[in-house]
């Protein structure tokens, strides 16, 4: 079973260029990114960038859902729901996706779920609050 994690980013980071892994420096961040490292692969997900690897350079990443407009973000959340559908299911064939998110991505990606499911492909959503550490009893994917 091939999965794909998801992980969005954080407003805590370091500053300059560098890969997005190392870029976002919140303690919930770098707890699902650990995570997330132990599946088959795993994306990035934020709302200046959208969908990118982890190994993706990017700069300082500031943009917030609250600083988007609904219009923006109902955009955002549209066009990041199709580029991981085609990632997941036309791209790279993953079995599952496991979604380490912050509830409000969970609610703006909520349609993307059950495509999915419809598509045969295993969800599984470790929703966290917007502050805190993600915590699961798995160690692995």
């Amino acid at each position: 079973m091939r999965t794909l994690a998801i992980v969005n980013g954080s407003e805590e980071q370091y500053g300059g260029w560098r890969p997005a892994r190392e870029q976002y420096a919140s303690p919930q961040f770098r707890s699902k990114a650990k995570y997330a490292e132990t599946c088959d692969d795993w994306r990035i997900v934020s709302e200046k960038h959208g969908l990118f690897s982890p190994d993706a350079r990017i700069g300082l990443d500031e943009t917030t859902l609250d600083s988007l407009t609904p219009s923006e973000r109902s955009d955002w959340a549209r066009e990041v729901r199709v580029k991981i559908k085609r990632l997941v299911v036309e791209e790279d064939s993953y079995d599952e996706l496991v979604a380490l998110l912050d509830s409000e991505y969970v609610r703006y990606l909520s349609p993307l779920w059950e495509e999915l499911e419809r598509s045969d492909i295993q969800v599984r959503i470790e929703q966290t609050p917007n502050e805190g550490a993600k915590e699961t009893n798995e160690t692995t994917c």
